[in-house]
């Protein structure tokens, strides 16, 4: 579960889980797909709902996205570094950016932005 953790909450790399945890790539990469495999199975049904999933897919469908249920993306946005800024600004892309992430309903109008 911690290695899933580190891996999903932060901006860690399997390096970085390998070195933490001592163990392979591989078996981290394994490790994390069966625990969200896991937590999917138990919170799915508990916070995923939707009244009519053929109505969803034919919205998207109409907005040239055939066969999806949902789309989330986001996208680092680079930016010129502050003159106090520090590495520790720097994301994981190895750069100085913003963090634009959106997630829009089947009606086409974003649910939820983030910028950090």
């Amino acid at each position: 579960m911690a290695i899933t953790v580190m891996t999903v909450a932060t901006c860690s790399h399997y390096h970085d889980v390998t070195n933490q945890f001592s163990m392979g790539k591989t078996t981290a990469k394994e490790v994390v797909w069966k625990v969200s495999l896991v937590i999917k199975g138990i919170l799915a049904n508990c916070f995923i709902h939707l009244i009519s999933p053929q109505e969803v897919v034919t919205s998207f469908y109409h907005m040239r996205f055939p066969n999806i249920m949902g789309a989330e993306d986001s996208n680092h946005i680079s930016i010129l570094c502050l003159c106090q800024a520090t590495q520790a600004l720097i994301k994981c892309k190895g750069y100085f950016s913003v963090v634009l992430q959106g997630i829009i309903k089947h009606h086409g109008r974003f649910n939820y932005i983030l910028a950090s």
